[in-house]
């Protein structure tokens, strides 16, 4: 590197511009005030260099090693910590992966039996098809019974009017024969049937 002077600095070092250009600045020239002298000495005479920044890095390299190990010891015990909280989510994605598939078998157990009570139940379709069958059945029945119903009330009462025929006949003298009440009862019985 070339030692070239630090255009920065030497702005800095100008003197201010005043009305009195050869005021001296007496607070600074003081012989027994070293720090004051310091600020005297001008910095382009301390050139930048490549050796500079050698001496710099070989004084700052004690440092750097102290630093060294103390990053080192700092990032060991940041990475175990960092390997304890993995370790702990892990442990935690475990868990929750062993719920999961406890979850997964209870649905398919769950999804098991109620294919079963679906394929045991009926549905309100079919029971409201049953019911109209069975409506139908029960009006036919009705119908019959009533039919039937009809049909021995009048038997009933043809066989009061017969009764009460007897009851008149055992009256009669015993002059009728069996074969009377045959002709009686055929001829009845012709009379229904043409009618």
């Amino acid at each position: 590197m070339n030692s070239k002077p630090n255009v920065f600095l030497s702005s800095m070092r100008q003197p201010p511009k005043s009305n009195n250009a050869n005021e001296t600045k007496e607070f600074l020239n003081t012989v027994n005030d070293l720090t004051r002298d310091m600020y005297q000495h001008k910095r382009e005479d301390i050139p930048v260099t490549e050796h500079r920044f050698e001496g710099d890095k070989l004084l700052h390299q004690s440092d750097r090693m102290k630093h060294r190990a103390r990053d080192k010891d700092r990032l060991i015990r940041d990475l175990s910590e960092q390997v304890k909280t993995l370790k702990d989510k892990m442990s935690f994605v475990i868990e929750k992966d062993q719920e999961i598939y406890k979850l997964q078998c209870e649905n398919t157990h769950l999804k098991d039996e109620v294919s079963e009570y679906q394929a045991t139940t009926v549905t309100d379709e079919t029971l409201l098809r049953d019911n109209e069958s069975l409506q139908n059945q029960l009006q036919t029945h009705k119908d019959k019974y009533n039919e039937l119903e009809t049909r021995c009330i009048e038997l009933q009462k043809k066989l009061i009017t017969l009764y009460r025929e007897n009851q008149e006949l055992q009256k009669r003298p015993s002059m009728i024969t069996d074969e009377m009440i045959g002709k009686y009862i055929r001829n009845l019985v012709s009379k229904k049937n043409k009618a």
